[in-house]
């Protein structure tokens, strides 16, 4: 399998910016594609920062799109898109997660954080779309429901077809659910085409940890073979 690297020479994400990465995998191919590093938001004074990323997986595919959290920092504005076009007998692990970080230790937040996951078929038959847009005051606010007393937040969804969407589930619940530290809910995505799971963590480290458990488990469900995932 090939590993891309991709590293920002901006040291992160910076008002103003408007990123766009298009990752095609052909027929038969395998690629795991992650950063060098998580991506720092910068603060802003003004107007906010944009990254969108298109997945087209061709039949035969195996494609893992992991990259490390998004750190946001006070007074940050991101709009993150991520679209996957995958053909029926790909398979597609895709992870995506952010936490804040002060680095004044003042407590400031990210003035806003906008997600948005959409994945369908290459004709444009929509499987799941998911959106969500959060300010840091609430985040702050630690409410019941938004984020409780979790201050880093994941998603995880494997496109795999219905022959691993039952073991697949098993897997994600039997691994993540044996964690006292993150919370975790997992469910099947329309007509069983997958997985989708949501992770809630204190802090950055158990969150990586959660991620990390879960691409482990997909990839040995997929392929048999347990990935080695990098030390920090």
């Amino acid at each position: 399998m090939a590993t891309l690297y991709v590293q920002s020479c901006a040291a992160g994400l910076q008002q103003h910016d408007d990123l766009r990465t298009s990752l095609v995998v052909g027929s038969d191919a395998q690629v795991h594609y992650t950063t060098a590093t998580p991506t720092i938001v910068h603060s802003m004074e003004e107007d906010q920062a944009k990254q969108e990323t298109w997945i087209e997986a061709y039949p035969e595919s195996l494609t893992e799109f992991l990259p490390e959290p998004l750190i946001l920092f006070p007074r940050s504005r991101l709009r993150s898109s991520l679209y996957v076009s995958a053909h029926e007998s790909s398979s597609v692990i895709a992870g995506e997660s952010f936490l804040l970080h002060d680095y004044s230790g003042a407590d400031g937040v990210f003035d806003w954080f906008e997600s948005e996951l959409k994945i369908q078929r290459p004709g444009g038959t929509a499987l799941a779309r998911d959106r969500f847009r959060i300010t840091g005051n609430l985040f702050r606010e630690r409410r019941p429901g938004v984020n409780g007393e979790f201050v880093a937040q994941g998603s995880f969804v494997v496109l795999a077809g219905e022959k691993f969407t039952e073991a697949m589930i098993g897997a994600f619940r039997d691994e993540l659910g044996s964690s006292t530290d993150v919370y975790a809910g997992v469910s099947a995505l329309r007509d069983r085409c997958g997985v989708w799971t949501r992770l809630l963590a204190p802090n950055g480290l158990a969150l990586r940890g959660a991620m990390t458990t879960a691409w482990v488990a997909a990839r040995k469900l997929l392929t048999g073979l347990s990935p080695t995932p990098r030390r920090k």
